[in-house]
């Protein structure tokens, strides 16, 4: 159970896990578990209802108050129109319609009975506090509450316990994952900052190694150092604002293309969420800019503010050694974090990469997926069965369909249903999962017999009770012999295994499949089912068959979370994907700017020693040789660069070991691809100002000042 308060300034408290038994008798284990598979496959889709795209219009419609609404089949009458901003209580699952709890006595009987029983847990509720009232006195306040139940009802409430939390509609622990998860994009985007803000103090030390003879005069005159650096940082300032604002137009374009990136639905967390820039965004983008602005604006601001008056009034350049100096570690800077940024990207792209190379069991593609729950239409079990066998006929006479079948749970989308079996006569449990299918689920996942039968139609209420194992379980029961023909018990009845089929990926690509087992629908009647439908075509080409299918049949009973089962295998590489594009993206924008910031600091010492090289070349210098002189410069800050990146590579990729997969955090062919990408690429940025350098015109160079 969870329960919500609020303050009336709108802070927002939730409770969570009022009843959570460490152990739940056997007798409503199932009972539990049927309850929260029930739940995922409402929450699976909020588009589920057909008459959603209907609703927009009724609800702009005048006088809607007080009219009929049909649905699930049954009719309601309106009795309030809320605003169209507010779209429920939980965060990413939003909602068009609301009903009485009541209502559900009606809706789903089975459902109903459960608001008679003290050991349900499936109820989320919240409220406000009273102005006057702390989160830590409401939590005194229910710890004593959950005692008190605790002694009353010992049976239900021995092992429950609560705890209070913060932000209506938040899951505490899918944010905590969701925090986890960022950790690494929010570090990319840190990186990504230090390294232009680089840039930025190595152009300011530039432009102002330019201006220093403007400086020199203006405190020759009398201007304050003061003064000076006010005027310096001015600049940096509207430079660092001007950035911001350009920032903030391309982040337009790359917030939708990180949407795009995204699924509707990820498990249980719904990505249906605002991701427009508001006044946050904006308030955040402005103090980051200003204060960059003015951090790695100062360094250089005072160092240009502090010439030698003598040097710089004669013109002459004078040593740049001291100079630059500040700007070469800049560089070095540069490069090191680049490194790092790539390494990064790499070990994610890798991890993308072994992930999608997973065999999941089955052949994901050409199969289309749908929900329909047939209890909330009130259909008894002999209809319900009658329903589901004349809609899988119905669907597999379609043109283009090679095989339908229905399926309690859906691989990698809904939990596993956990349960345990034994072999007849061994009073051994053994813990599993399992799945309640029709005869051609198998085919239509192309699902592959390992060894004995699939089910048939013969497979009903009136015949043996049978089962199929996985290999995992039929190795786990029988590890040295067949299971074909073997019995095992669950839930008190004797079943005969007919088949084992090979194992398939249930609720992770990264986790072993485990055991599990499949009974016959025909003889487990369960009303909400998945269905899968294997095409020739597109996937997306039968949705119109499969609704028509269902309305000729029922036009009441919605079809939801209509989606191709390859979108649900997409879904399941959410966080790979996002880790590997957004840290490559951010890892091509790091190497591009270190391969600018080294450029600029190459191209203004060509610039400071241009007398020098005109005096090089007179007295015999190659074009090599002047070309040599600045790619090893270049190149010596590069190669500090990357050793330094390298050793801070070695320090932190370990701490985003816990999102990789198939590869080591310190795995030496990343690594050495990083470093030999920013060799190259320094080695360019090196060779162009080099270049210029070379062509210089001997009489020309000299004469400049």
């Amino acid at each position: 159970m969870k329960t919500i308060l609020t303050r009336p300034h709108l802070l927002l408290i939730s409770i969570i896990g009022v009843i959570v038994p460490s152990r739940l008798r056997a007798d409503w284990r199932e009972e539990w578990e049927s309850e929260l598979r029930y739940r995922e496959a409402l929450l699976a889709d909020w588009d589920r209802l057909t008459w959603y795209h209907k609703w927009d219009l009724l609800k702009r419609s005048a006088g809607v108050s007080g009219s009929t609404v049909r649905l699930d089949g049954h009719t309601f009458t309106i009795v309030g129109v809320v605003d169209e901003a507010f779209t429920g209580t939980r965060i990413g699952t939003p909602r068009d319609v609301w009903v009485p709890m009541t209502a559900l006595r009606r809706l789903d009987p089975k459902t109903g009975a459960r608001l008679d029983q003290r050991h349900a847990s499936w109820l989320e509720l919240f409220g406000r506090l009273k102005p006057d009232v702390t989160l830590e006195q409401a939590r005194t306040q229910f710890t004593l509450i959950a005692a008190r139940l605790e002694r009353a009802y010992p049976a239900t409430n021995a092992h429950a316990g609560v705890r209070l939390e913060a932000g209506l509609g938040h899951d505490v622990d899918t944010e905590k994952e969701l925090r986890r998860f960022a950790r690494l994009p929010f570090a990319a985007v840190g990186i990504v900052l230090l390294i232009a803000c680089a840039n930025v103090a190595g152009l300011l030390l530039t432009r102002g190694s330019a201006r220093r003879r403007e400086i020199a005069t203006r405190l020759a005159m009398g201007a304050g150092r003061i003064r000076l650096v006010r005027q310096l940082l001015t600049e940096s300032m509207t430079l660092a604002f001007a950035g911001g604002l350009s920032g903030l137009a391309v982040a337009v374009w790359l917030t939708a293309w990180l949407r795009s990136l995204l699924p509707d639905r990820f498990l249980f967390v719904s990505f249906d969420v605002d991701l427009g820039l508001d006044w946050r965004v904006l308030a955040f983008t402005f103090t980051i800019a200003a204060a960059t602005g003015l951090v790695f604006g100062l360094a250089p601001a005072l160092q240009v503010s502090r010439p030698d008056l003598v040097v710089a009034l004669k013109g002459s350049r004078g040593s740049t050694h001291r100079r630059l100096s500040l700007g070469s570690i800049l560089v070095v800077s540069e490069v090191a974090l680049s490194l790092t940024l790539l390494v990064a990207a790499g070990l994610c792209v890798r991890t993308l990469k072994n992930v999608e190379a997973i065999d999941v069991g089955y052949e994901p593609s050409q199969v289309l997926t749908a929900r329909l729950d047939l209890a909330r239409q009130g259909y008894t079990d002999d209809r319900g069965r009658t329903f589901q066998q004349q809609l899988l006929g119905r669907i597999e006479s379609s043109a283009g369909v090679e095989a339908a079948g229905f399926g309690v749970t859906l691989p990698l989308n809904d939990s596993r249903w956990e349960t345990s079996v034994r072999r007849e006569g061994d009073p051994t449990r053994y813990q599993t999962f399992q799945n309640v299918i029709s005869p051609a689920y198998f085919k239509a996942m192309s699902i592959p017999m390992v060894m004995g039968r699939s089910f048939s139609s013969h497979d009903d209420d009136r015949s043996e009770p049978v089962v199929i194992l996985n290999q995992t379980l039929a190795r786990l029961m029988w590890p040295d012999e067949s299971p074909l023909g073997k019995r095992l018990t669950f839930k008190g009845r004797a079943m005969e295994v007919v088949g084992v089929v090979r194992d398939i990926k249930g609720r992770s690509l990264v986790e072993s499949a485990g055991p599990m087992f499949y009974l016959p629908l025909s003889q487990d009647y369960h009303p909400a089912m998945v269905l899968h439908v294997r095409t020739s075509l597109p996937p997306e080409q039968f949705v119109t068959t499969l609704r028509r299918e269902v309305a000729f049949l029922d036009s009441d009973l919605p079809v939801y979370a209509i989606k191709p089962l390859a979108e649900h295998v997409t879904a399941t590489l959410t966080p790979e994907r996002l880790l590997a594009h957004v840290t490559s993206a951010f890892g091509l924008l790091a190497l591009v700017l270190a391969a600018i910031g080294l450029y600029g600091l190459l191209s203004h010492s060509v610039t400071e020693r241009t007398a020098e090289i005109g005096v090089r070349m007179a007295i015999g210098a190659r074009k090599v040789d002047v070309v040599r002189l600045f790619v090893a410069r270049g190149m010596m800050l590069a190669v500090w660069g990357v050793a330094l990146g390298l050793g801070a590579a070695a320090v932190l990729m370990p701490l985003i070991k816990s999102a990789l997969f198939g590869v080591s955090a310190l795995d030496p062919i990343g690594l050495t691809m990083a470093a030999a990408a920013l060799i190259l690429v320094a080695l360019m940025a090196c060779f162009i100002p080099a270049r210029r350098a070379a062509n210089a015109d001997p009489k020309s160079a000299l004469r400049y000042e």
